[in-house]
Parts: structure tokens; C-alpha cells; sequence
């Protein structure tokens, strides 16, 4: 384990693997992140020249279960929190990755989006399976897996949408299906989930609220202020 400054934010190691192909990579582990894993664009196009280099080698594509991971969905939006202006806006991927091993333990079926920070990070999602020890003074890290499994099937569902904090409103962030994109616009504001008022919320209440849960749930239903002509509109959503 090392660090990344003087808060002493901590490294970790991760290993992504295929019959083909190793990936190993140092990664931000971040309480304050719901999230299992988010991946970096800048570290998505370091595997993607892996993967590359591995074409080349064998003179073939790397198809099938050889790829580390696939696309589910591309899209536009933002998924930063800012309190004046615009977030910035970019394109997004979103991924299901076939393994990851973190420690002595290996996790198969995560999904994950690319964000625009240089580094990916491990968040409080990998919590649900283990307990994580950090040792500062030694620098090492210790994962214990509440379950003797040496491998957790983790079975992420594919986010529908992501949400935003911009212009002091709780927004749409990113619509990734398809089948919502005529539905919900980027920039929409979010006026209430499942019956839960996000209307009147500062940055920080929509963050203590831990919203992300919210819109993980089976099935959402919605209240939006259209962006464009202010009326509102309710959406369904099972996921």
C-alpha cells in the first residue's frame, strides 16, 4: 500500500485477468464513494493498449471471453456535483468487467463506469463483502471476506441513469438507456424519488442522503421538471 499526499489516501492493487491477458493496476480506495469500483478513463486506455499490444502478438482480435470486460452502454452527461455553473460535460462508458482479484480475493460480473479522474478507485461497495484493514505504518492492507468464498459472483445490475448536482439542483446527470433517452433529458430536475423529496435539498443533503441507493432499487417512480418547458413529468422505471 502506499499513499497519494499528505491526507494519506491510500493505494491498493488490483488485478484484472483473462486466459490471455494479466491487468494490474494501483488504485484509490474511497470510503466516501458508494460505489464497488469506478474505472478511470485515463487507466481504461492504458488496458485498452494491453489489449492492443496482446492483438498484435497473437495476430488476431481478442473477442469472447478473452476481453477483460464488455460495453453496455455509452453516453453524454456529467456525473460531478458542482454548486455554480455547468458541470462538465463528457462522454461516458459503461462497463461490465468480468473479474477483478483485490487482495487474495476475486470478484466476478462488476459494473462500472469510466469518470473523467486520472485515477480509478475502489469505494465503499467492496465493504459489503469484506472487512478492509488499513496499516498505515507498514504500509499494507488486509481484505477479509465475511464469507470463506473464493470468489464472489457480485451480479451488478446496469445503471439506467445517473444523477447530478448543478445550478443548485438535483439533476439527471446521464441517461444511459436508450429506451429512457426520450423520456428523461439530461439537465431534468429531480424532484422526488419513490416518494422522497429531493425538490428543496442542498448539495450536501442530496449527498447525506445517499441517493445512489435510491435509484438502485427495484423500481423507481420519479417526479421530473422538464429542462426545457418546465413541465412536470413522472417516469417508471423496474430495473
Amino acid at each position: 500500500m502506499s499513499f497519494l499526499d499528505s491526507q494519506s489516501t491510500p493505494f491498493i492493487n488490483i488485478k484484472t485477468e483473462t486466459e490471455i491477458l494479466n491487468s494490474n493496476a494501483t488504485v484509490i480506495f474511497d470510503s466516501g464513494d458508494d460505489s464497488f469500483f469506478t474505472f478511470s478513463q485515463h487507466h481504461f486506455d492504458q488496458v485498452v493498449n494491453e489489449v492492443q499490444e496482446k492483438q498484435k502478438q497473437l495476430q488476431e482480435p481478442v473477442t469472447g471471453s478473452l476481453q477483460l470486460f464488455d460495453v453496455i452502454f455509452t453516453s453524454k452527461g456529467s456525473f460531478s456535483f458542482s454548486l455554480n455553473g455547468n458541470a462538465d460535460h463528457a462522454t461516458y462508458y459503461q462497463y461490465r468487467i468480468k473479474n477483478l482479484t483485490f487482495g487474495q480475493t476475486a470478484f466476478e460480473n462488476i459494473i462500472a463506469t469510466t469518470t473523467s479522474d486520472n485515477r480509478s478507485r475502489v469505494g465503499f461497495g467492496l465493504l459489503q463483502y469484506g472487512r478492509l484493514i488499513l496499516d498505515y505504518r507498514n504500509k499494507k492492507y488486509y481484505f477479509l471476506p465475511y464469507d470463506s468464498m473464493a470468489c464472489f459472483n457480485v451480479n451488478h445490475k446496469a445503471e439506467r441513469f445517473n444523477a447530478t448536482y448543478e445550478n443548485n439542483k438535483f439533476r439527471v446527470g446521464i441517461v444511459w438507456d436508450e429506451a429512457l433517452q426520450g423520456i428523461m433529458k439530461v439537465g431534468d430536475e429531480i424532484l422526488s424519488i419513490n416518494e422522497v423529496d429531493f425538490s428543496s435539498l442542498s448539495m450536501c443533503e442530496v449527498l447525506r442522503s445517499r441517493h445512489e441507493k435510491a435509484i438502485e432499487a427495484d423500481k423507481l417512480v420519479i417526479t421530473l421538471k422538464d429542462i426545457e418547458t418546465q413541465d412536470t413529468k413522472v417516469v417508471e422505471i423496474v430495473n
